[in-house]
This record gives C-alpha cells, sequence and structure tokens, in this order.
C-alpha cells in the first residue's frame, strides 16, 4: 500500500493539490481521539457508498492495486454479517496452511521472511460511539510481498463498517489492521501505523490512521514517506469508486490457462532453488538477471500447464524425445 505521491506537494506545503485534496492533519479526526487525519476530498464526491464499497472490496481482494511491491493477498478468512447464511465465518483451506517455501539455506540464501502468520484472529478497532460503525464485512489476508527475502509475510486485518444511524446511511469505513506486534514488524509495502481508515461520510471521502504508541514520525510533513502514503490511498480509493460508478469493466482477462496462484508459487519455488546457480553460470553476453528469470516464469507456467493436462503425476505421463 505504498506509493511515492511526492509529485502532489505545493512548494508551500499548503491545502492545494493537483487531486483537489485537503491536508486536514490539524482537524480532529471524527472517527475518534485515537485517529488522526490526513486527507479528505476537497467538496463531495459523486459516487454512492455501495461504488464505494465494490471497488475497495477488489483493493482488499487485490492489494497489489496500491503498491508494486505487494505480489499478491491469498484471503484467509471471510465473514459476510449481511448474508442470508448468517455471519459464520468462511475459511479457505488451501491457503490456510503456511506458505509453504522450502527453507532450506543450501544455496546460502536467507530465508523467507513471515510474521505472525499462524494469528487468523480478526482485529477490531476503537471508533467514535457518534457515528454508530458495526461490521459488515470482515476479512484477514495474508500479503505475498514479490520479494519474500526481504518483506515480511504478514496476515492483515481488513474490515468493512457501516453506521447504523439511520441519517448516516451512505457512511462506510474501510479499515486495515496488520498483524504485527510493534512498530519495528511493520514491512515496507504498508504505511507504518497501527491501522488505516478510508472513510466516506457525508459524500467526502478521508484517510485516518492511528499511529503507534510513541511515533516520532512528523505527521505534518507532506513529504514524509509515511503521509504522501496517505494521499495515495485516498487518490486511489476515489479513482476506483468513479470507475465503478462509471460502469468499468476489465477488457482484457488474464490467467485463463493456468492458475495464477498456482504459478506465482511454483515460480517462487523455483526463484529460490535455482535462480542463484543459473544467474552465476549464465554462459550468454546477455543479462542473466533479465533472461534468468524470465526463463523460470516460463518453466513454472509449463510445470503448472502439464498439472492441468496430465495430474500431478505428469512426470510419469510425459517426455520429451
Amino acid at each position: 500500500m505504498t506509493g511515492d505521491g511526492s509529485a502532489h506537494i505545493s512548494k508551500n506545503n499548503q491545502n492545494q493539490h493537483k487531486d483537489r485534496f485537503k491536508f486536514i492533519v490539524n482537524d480532529k479526526s471524527i472517527l475518534g481521539p485515537q485517529w488522526l487525519s490526513l486527507y479528505q476530498t476537497d467538496g463531495k464526491v459523486t459516487f454512492a457508498k455501495s461504488h464505494f464499497e465494490q471497488a475497495m472490496m477488489n483493493v482488499i481482494r487485490e492489494p497489489n492495486i496500491n503498491s508494486t511491491v505487494i505480489l499478491r493477498a491469498d484471503i484467509l478468512k471471510e465473514i459476510n454479517h449481511a448474508a442470508e447464511a448468517g455471519s459464520e465465518p468462511k475459511f479457505d483451506e488451501s491457503v490456510l496452511k503456511k506458505f509453504e517455501i522450502d527453507n532450506g539455506n543450501e544455496s546460502g540464501e536467507e530465508d523467507v521472511k513471515k510474521i505472525n502468520i499462524e494469528d487468523l484472529n480478526i482485529r477490531s478497532c476503537e471508533t467514535s460511539e457518534s457515528l454508530k460503525l458495526s461490521p459488515v464485512h470482515e476479512f484477514v489476508r495474508r500479503i505475498i510481498p514479490r520479494n519474500f527475502y526481504k518483506d515480511a509475510i504478514i496476515n492483515q486485518t481488513c474490515l468493512i463498517l457501516n453506521s447504523k444511524d439511520p441519517n448516516f446511511q451512505e457512511t462506510s469505513l474501510i479499515v486495515y489492521t496488520p498483524h504485527i506486534n510493534s512498530e519495528k514488524d511493520c514491512p515496507f509495502y504498508i504505511p507504518r501505523t497501527q491501522s488505516v481508515g478510508i472513510l466516506l461520510h457525508q459524500s467526502v471521502l478521508s484517510v485516518h490512521y492511528i499511529p503507534f504508541p510513541d511515533d516520532k514520525t512528523a505527521f505534518t510533513d507532506e513529504f514524509e514517506r509515511v503521509v504522501r502514503t496517505a494521499y495515495r490511498l485516498l487518490q486511489t480509493a476515489n479513482k476506483h469508486s468513479k470507475g465503478v460508478m462509471q460502469g468499468y469493466e476489465k477488457r482484457v482477462n488474464h490467467d485463463q490457462v493456468v492458475n495464477k496462484v498456482n504459478f506465482q508459487n511454483t515460480y517462487i519455488v523455483l526463484k529460490k532453488k535455482y535462480s542463484k546457480f543459473l544467474v552465476e553460470n549464465w554462459a550468454e553476453s546477455t543479462d542473466p538477471k533479465k533472461h534468468v528469470f524470465e526463463d523460470i516464469a516460463i518453466a513454472a507456467f509449463l510445470i503448472e500447464l502439464w498439472i492441468k493436462v496430465y495430474g500431478p503425476d505428469f512426470r510419469s505421463k510425459m517426455q520429451f524425445r
């Protein structure tokens, strides 16, 4: 959920931005005293709560929209309080296991970094009683970064909350809370905060943080990375909500031949096992770092294709002549 966003900052660091967003760090957050206001739209948005929630549901499932550092998210747990069947949690058994990567250090590579990935408990978040917010949809997702030797794999609670106040029927809050124990555990690809809130209230869209205790970050400085990230999050929520309102549909459906998650997992295993050797022993004059990873991706695709066509025991059913 990162993004530089520095281009939006004006020379005088005032409330003038190209997206017509206001920097409201000195305003009290409507979400409560533990929250810190960062940005809001300058004026009312034209999209409705339904557009906002549909857009944010997609961002919850596809966090790489907000950060190129993120490979994907696996939804581990989901509770839909509005479902007719009730609010029994739904678990995806295929991803509830630990992220399976061989951590053998034979190649001299460092181990895959993981933080609290066994923690599947939904983390609640305190908000102002005046808004009467309660969860309507709850998720626990596992965020898989592209470089998991550098950035840790974590679990994160994602909440969609609506107001029970009949005067606030169009109010909706999205909350992200990583399953980490301290500020030092926070990976690079998410804001260094306890929680992030993206609020649609009275047709105004805004971003709020719950900082870590004793956080010394200068949240009043728009050049701070964590502040720039808040701006980027507001940009994404605003843009994608407008897109839903305008009826945007994907023109191309990718990943139709093999399952994307299976391909990614196979690629990760092959990359860890073979990339160092292949780069060090590259015999061509071309850049090995470019071609080795392309070749590994092709190999991962073919393995998954053969599994799909011939089954898991494809090695006994096919051969090259």
